[in-house]
């Protein structure tokens, strides 16, 4: 089983960890943070600022998957396209997570970035045309070959 930490609580491996922080932006809804296997206890986490923690040791079944949703409310959607999304963790470090949105039944992602909020990172981002795919991505499933890739290039990066 892998071990999942909650606000407060420290990594237990004492390893190399994939720590995702989010903060909710708007005060319209309360925030939900969910990874993979969603349907397993200890893999949501609910309210602004808190993290999930998990090793970076190989007992993940794929890199940390995470969405986002408002209780009682919608799941993250892309903003361009109003497709699922879900983000996609395969290197260790500390993430941050900004998600925002004009209410409960508009989750949006507003930034990736590293522990002390300076700089995007770079991680996958999954969207999905229908609700059961989302589910089957965090659920842990190995997904179908992706229909297109696209990539972005700012400046700055390498």
């Amino acid at each position: 089983a892998v071990e999942r930490a909650s606000a407060g609580d420290e990594a237990a491996s004492g390893g190399p960890t994939i720590k995702v922080t989010f903060y909710n932006d708007c005060h319209g809804y309360q925030g939900v943070m969910y990874s993979n296997d969603w349907r397993q206890k200890g893999h949501k986490v609910s309210g602004s600022g808190k993290f999930l923690e998990v090793p970076f040791d190989g007992t993940l079944p794929c890199p940390l998957r995470i969405t986002f949703a408002a209780t009682l409310g919608a799941y993250l959607k892309c903003g361009e396209n109003d497709m699922f999304m879900a983000l996609e963790f395969p290197n260790p470090g500390h993430y941050v997570v900004r998600i925002g949105g004009a209410g409960a039944q508009h989750v949006r992602l507003k930034s990736v970035k590293n522990e002390d909020e300076s700089e995007e990172v770079d991680v996958d981002r999954h969207l999905f045309t229908r609700y059961k795919d989302l589910k089957k991505f965090m659920e842990g499933s190995v997904m179908p070959t992706t229909r297109y890739l696209f990539h972005v290039h700012a400046e700055g990066t390498n």
